[in-house]
């Protein structure tokens, strides 16, 4: 007669009665933590891990990588090869699921100044249009997070074909509204998000009712 399978509650009740106590430490808001594991009958087992993070600049090593990304940029290394050798390098993204991808990279290099040689920056088209790598830059977040508010529709953007970019209009108004969602929880944000999309099906509703 086979024996029945160990539920998940089982495999609990097993962990509760050899450890007393797991003490959790992280270093500050970087991605590292320390783990103590305290167990029946004394003695302690202590190892590090990673934790997903919000900010590039919150990871405990972004000193070394901005200055990687400097040197080699002073290489002449294209964003392609550096977006490669951080790979190679063991650079994590924030979220610790993956390598660093080419976007937060050519951020990175914005905010931090740094260009490639001979490249010279491109133009501003007007004062109020911005390409989704520089208003992550002015806004101190990632690419991919102003994509998801792109693909929420919290920022007026649109394809440019001649760059194959995305552009985004933002006026003084605009830049303060979006620095003011950066503020917010991800709580917080995803609250507001509710709101406005109940705000839209009411206005939808009710101009389906005037019609």
């Amino acid at each position: 007669m086979a024996c029945p399978p160990t539920t998940v509650a089982d495999r609990k009740e097993m962990i509760r009665q050899i450890i007393q106590r797991v003490i959790v430490q992280a270093e500050g808001e970087s991605e590292r933590l320390h783990i103590t594991i305290e167990w029946v009958g004394g003695g302690t087992t202590t190892g590090i891990t990673t934790r997903p993070i919000r900010r590039t600049e919150n990871l405990r090593y972004y000193p070394l990588l901005c200055e990687r990304i400097r040197s080699l940029a002073a290489e002449g290394y294209s964003t392609v090869k550096i977006t490669a050798c951080l790979a190679q390098e063991g650079f994590c993204s924030p979220q610790q699921d993956r390598s660093l991808n080419r976007q937060t990279v050519i951020a990175l290099m914005q905010r931090l100044g740094v260009r490639q040689p001979n490249r010279s920056p491109r133009p501003r088209l007007d004062p109020h249009a911005w390409r989704l790598s520089e208003l992550a830059s002015k806004l101190g977040r990632s690419i991919t997070t102003l994509h998801l508010w792109r693909k929420h529709g919290w920022l007026a953007a649109r394809w440019y074909e001649p760059e194959r970019c995305w552009m985004v209009w933002a006026d003084e108004a605009e830049l303060g509204r979006l620095k003011a969602r950066c503020t917010l929880s991800p709580g917080a944000s995803n609250h507001k998000k509710r709101l406005e999309a109940q705000e839209s099906h009411a206005t939808d509703s009710s101009q389906l009712t005037t019609a």
